[in-house]
């Protein structure tokens, strides 16, 4: 009965119903002020070039014309099907994930606790998803589906680096205003652990919430700020938003990924006043064909 009533209405119907849910008001579709409200119109007018950019696979094309190879993280194996051979000639640590989805991704740090079969199930179930209907984010559609297996990156403790997420926007005058997101311990089981910070561009912390409580712990600024911030800028040429994630290893910038719809339009701010003031940072008409 889901699938018949997602059939006969249009994507925008459950789209105002969500964010009704989640929001409290009916979102603006055709004049949208707040910051989801931008990313519900972008989700439903995508551009020809969203798609590569979303891309976690060819972006790194992208990425090595504009800032050049040295931020990204080594490939060990990439294919369309996972297979026998190249769970063989995998190391011991690896991360496996999906070039055409969120969330698509598996952590192994002992390969003897990941079969084969275990590891091509899970990587056949990623492939026979059609990322573009989950949250009805358009431009995932016609990305051409591939797996990537890229080294798994510990600090020297052995840890998962933190995630660092640049938003990036620009009004209609072309100003450019950066936001930083923290993630911590978004990869613990269960993600009960997840907690996030936002910071502005000279790190002063930002008294608000994004979808995830506070972490007390205040994360000191990272010695490669600046560069983090100007590589973030340089990749967001020709858009009015984009959120550019990176990791830090022994204060060396390795590039993420680049989102264009940051949450699906689903994450809430509180105070609530946030989002329209990212909204007012962000002018729609900027984006342009990469």
């Amino acid at each position: 009965m889901k699938k018949l009533i997602k059939k006969a209405f249009p994507d925008a119907f459950f789209l105002i119903r969500r964010h009704k849910k989640l929001f409290g008001r009916f979102p603006s579709i055709t004049n949208p002020r707040t910051f989801n409200e931008k990313i519900i119109y972008r989700m439903q007018h995508p551009l020809p070039s969203f798609s590569l950019m979303a891309d976690k696979y060819k972006v790194r094309d992208l990425v090595e014309s504009k800032i050049g190879p040295n931020y990204l993280i080594p490939i060990l194996w990439h294919g369309n099907t996972f297979t026998i051979d190249a769970y063989e000639s995998l190391p011991n640590e690896f991360v496996i994930k999906s070039n055409h989805a969120s969330g698509t991704n598996l952590i192994v740090k002992d390969k003897s606790l990941h079969s084969f079969n275990s590891i091509l199930k899970k990587t056949n179930e990623w492939l026979a998803m059609d990322y573009d209907k989950v949250n009805f984010e358009k431009h995932y559609k016609y990305i051409d589906k591939k797996l990537i297996v890229e080294e798994l990156l510990k600090d020297d403790g052995g840890n998962i680096p933190s995630d660092y997420k640049v938003h990036v926007f620009r009004d209609r005058e072309g100003n450019v205003r950066k936001f930083i997101q923290v993630d911590y311990d978004r990869f613990d089981e269960g993600g009960f652990g997840h907690r996030r910070n936002l910071f502005d561009s000279s790190w002063m912390k930002i008294n608000a919430e994004l979808a995830h409580d506070n972490n007390s712990f205040d994360e000191p600024k990272p010695g490669c700020l600046d560069e983090m911030l100007r590589l973030s800028e340089d990749l967001s040429m020709g858009m009015g938003y984009i959120r550019c994630d990176w990791y830090i290893i022994n204060n060396r910038l390795f590039f993420g990924e680049i989102t264009l719809t940051h949450g699906a339009g689903t994450e809430v701010f509180s105070p609530d006043i946030v989002d329209y003031e990212w909204g007012s940072y962000w002018d729609l008409k900027s984006d342009l064909v990469v």
